[in-house]
């Protein structure tokens, strides 16, 4: 079974003082959480020529999982005014439940990366509504509010989806950081302080020196010692990359 976090270190500078935390580590979860169970009816729709969407092949998409199958694909290879239609497609089959809440997902994310903001936000919210106690429902909108700079509508997220699952640290990050643009570094600096706590728990040295790090920056930014403009840079870049790291996993169950 594949780990929920993909492999990957994530960095960005700004200026020379600046460096992002990494966002990703072999073999385990940030939080050393169990990765997620595969999705019924979509299964690992990216591996192997078997999983090639039906519509590529010349057929007829016409149960559920072929349809999502086929959305995910058009999404994955970036095809995002083609995949919009083909997850609303997808989403008025018979999907089961885990499936229907990826494709919602993805879904709100696809609008976001076209610029659709209203439509982005109206679908990620009315997931979160319907699936108040999913994870990723939850998540999802944390990223999508983050993104359209409505910090504080971010904030109540991230506090649901780490109270759904404690472990999982980016969650925190999230969570964190969404404090920090609702101009609540106190809270930030806290939030931080645990993951850290959590991190040192799993031994989980590179994300621990990572969060101690950012918690540093922060300080900085709160401190006045560089212009706000870094800091708005600094934080955009950092949910940006959360962002990224945590749309792959909806494609890579």
């Amino acid at each position: 079974m594949k780990p929920y976090w993909t492999k990957r270190a994530c960095c960005f500078l700004l200026a020379a003082w600046v460096c992002l935390p990494s966002l990703a580590l072999a073999g385990q979860t940030p939080g050393g959480e169990s990765p997620r169970p595969p999705l019924q009816g979509g299964g690992d729709f990216i591996k192997g020529e078997e999983n090639v969407p039906l519509l590529a092949k010349g057929g007829e998409g016409r149960f559920p999982e072929d349809l999502f199958r086929q959305a995910a694909e058009l999404d994955k290879q970036g095809f995002l005014d083609e995949a919009v239609p083909a997850w609303k497609k997808a989403l008025d089959s018979r999907l089961d439940p885990k499936s229907a809440v990826v494709a919602r997902a993805r879904l709100s994310i696809a609008h976001f990366k076209l610029g659709q903001f209203d439509a982005a936000a109206e679908q990620a919210l009315s997931l979160a509504r319907s699936e108040p106690e999913n994870f990723d429902a939850n998540f999802n909108l944390g990223n999508i509010m983050d993104g359209l700079n409505r910090y504080a509508e971010a904030v109540p997220a991230f506090q649901k989806a780490v109270q759904l699952r404690p472990g999982e640290g980016l969650a925190y990050v999230g969570l964190a950081l969404s404090h920090f643009g609702a101009g609540q570094p106190e809270q930030a600096l806290a939030e931080l302080q645990k993951v850290k706590e959590l991190f040192k728990e799993k031994k989980n040295i590179s994300w621990h020196r990572d969060a101690s790090l950012m918690a540093l920056q922060m300080k900085n930014f709160v401190q006045a010692q560089y212009p706000p403009s870094f800091s708005d840079l600094w934080l955009k870049n950092n949910l940006k990359v959360i962002r990224e790291t945590y749309e792959k996993t909806l494609l890579n169950p």
